[in-house]
């Protein structure tokens, strides 16, 4: 995956297969019903911040993105200029497979805090550039006064719907009149988890089934009558998402439709606009079959894709967020004792 949203852990799990055999009926034909685990995984928030903490932290519930950078004991006049650049990679689950990059942050907020003694009335410029691959794509600047005297003082710019990815964010202070002898200067970014989402991956997967050598040898004898496929999602992210999942072969050489842009409900509101509880979404789908040739060799691929599509709303993101899918894949045939005694 990128992966749901570098957030993000993989559980995998490819077991046997699960066989159920009934008593063959009169016509001495054994009904065959077996099962392969097809995907067992679970994209969370949560490990999101775990495997990134030198830019993330939480308040409360709500993931942001941040970093300080502290100054201490610089004299700040009219000529002094200070700037101080960022420049990180948001984690691949708020990240997007394309190649231009569409969703958008809420907002960006350039933060500085200014401690110290202000020798004659000063004028500060304070300013935030918001880069994308090295270019400007928005900022703003404010201007705070400052009388004679000691100081503490909490100065916020706010960059509204600035693209997401990988950025960098320029921080500037800039005495313009007076001067001040600053005892801390800190300079930080802050990013909270609201995102304008206009049509991301989430979740690129590719899966490596083991066939079970009944399996096999079901399929070279033409014993295979379905094959059907069910998938299960519960998503605890306030948004809808779509599914879509494609069978390969071994060789790759071909390749089948299973689930194409199938709807995964959004989470439920709080009047907060945050998840309140998950939703489940269950799919299923029957292979064509002249696919089946897929089964008669020790191996096939899942490629699985989850995007959100474009949405006007914002969506707010929490450490609990998560989007988990499980599913399987169902091979029924017959066995035909009557051949087998001719044979």
């Amino acid at each position: 995956m990128k992966k749901w949203y570098g957030v993000i852990f993989m559980a995998i799990l490819m077991a046997g297969c699960d066989i159920t055999v009934e008593d063959w009926n009169e016509n001495k034909v054994l009904p065959l019903d077996l099962s392969l685990p097809l995907v067992d995984s679970t994209y969370t928030l949560a490990q999101l911040v775990e495997e990134n903490p030198t830019y993330l932290h939480i308040r409360g519930d709500t993931i942001f993105f941040s970093e300080d950078t502290t100054i201490t004991n610089r004299y700040f006049a009219s000529d002094s200029t200070y700037n101080v650049y960022f420049s990180h990679g948001l984690p691949d689950v708020l990240d997007t497979l394309r190649s231009d990059i569409q969703s958008q942050l809420f907002e960006v907020f350039g933060i500085m805090r200014l401690k110290g003694n202000v020798i004659s009335p000063v004028t500060v410029s304070f300013g935030l550039t918001y880069f994308k691959a090295g270019n400007p794509v928005d900022g703003d600047t404010v201007r705070i006064s400052l009388p004679s005297g000691r100081c503490d003082t909490v100065v916020k710019v706010r960059l509204e719907y600035v693209p997401i990815g990988s950025f960098g964010v320029n921080l500037r202070g800039e005495g313009v009149l007076g001067a001040a002898w600053i005892d801390t200067l800190y300079l930080s970014y802050e990013i909270p988890a609201e995102i304008n989402f206009r049509g991301d991956n989430l979740v690129s997967e590719e899966i490596e089934i083991e066939i079970d050598s009944s399996i096999i040898e079901f399929a070279e004898d033409g014993l295979i009558d379905t094959v059907g496929f069910y998938m299960r999602a519960c998503n605890h992210l306030p948004m809808g998402l779509r599914l879509t999942t494609w069978v390969l072969n071994k060789e790759r050489t071909d390749s089948a439709v299973v689930f194409n842009e199938s709807e995964i409900t959004p989470a439920p509101l709080n009047s907060e606009g945050f998840a309140a509880q998950e939703t489940e979404s269950r799919f299923q789908a029957i292979l064509s079959r002249e696919h089946f040739s897929y089964l008669t060799k020790d191996t096939l691929y899942i490629h699985m894709n989850v995007w959100v599509p474009s949405q006007t709303d914002v969506a707010k993101l929490r450490l609990q967020d998560y989007l988990r899918l499980s599913g399987y894949i169902r091979v029924k045939g017959y066995l035909d004792l009557e051949k087998l005694e001719e044979e």
